[in-house]
């Protein structure tokens, strides 16, 4: 069992209840360059992807332990808000999203490391309502769900390059009833 957290990766072996930490300070193996770590996803191929809050992406391939680093720097107008990961999650068709505080979501494509930014645009009704990206959940059907801070729900289509506004309303309690 893997958990995120502000001291690091921690992997739990739940058999005899002992763990290990994955963080800036630890040595061999266990060396990742950041500490601070927010959410993380484990995709088909088995990789743990890691987002952190000042360093971008970290992915961990879990048959070796081999660690590599994905700062968030090769997308147009990327700064060191890109960087900030609040969400992560590993899809069926082979991307991993990042969904950033500050600026939107990013979404990497696992063969080839390419990274493409989605924005908030007032221009297109195919952009994300907020940049400040607060959930992200694939169905079962593929679609993949984006929750934001205060500007509601989004979704993506089936491939995954449009998005579709969708802003659910709050349940008031006699619609409970």
């Amino acid at each position: 069992m893997w958990i995120a957290s502000p001291g690091g990766l921690k992997k739990f072996n739940t058999s005899n209840f002992t763990s290990e930490t994955f963080n800036e300070n630890s040595t061999g193996k266990y060396f990742i360059g950041n500490s601070y770590f927010s959410s993380i996803s484990i995709d088909g191929k088995n990789n743990l992807w890691a987002g952190s809050l000042k360093k971008g992406v970290f992915k961990i391939n879990l048959s070796n332990y081999l660690i590599e680093h994905f700062p968030i720097v090769n997308i147009p107008d990327s700064s060191k808000e890109f960087n900030e990961i609040k969400r992560i999650c590993a899809d069926s068709k082979g991307f991993i999203w990042a969904g950033t505080q500050y600026t939107g979501l990013i979404r990497i494509n696992a063969t080839d490391n390419y990274t493409h930014a989605v924005r908030t645009s007032l221009q297109s009704k195919y952009a994300l309502a907020s940049d400040y990206i607060s959930a992200l959940y694939e169905s079962k059907n593929g679609i993949l769900w984006v929750g934001t801070y205060n500007s509601g729900v989004d979704r993506t289509n089936i491939e995954g390059s449009r998005f579709l506004i969708s802003h659910l309303q709050a349940l008031t309690a006699p619609a409970l009833t």
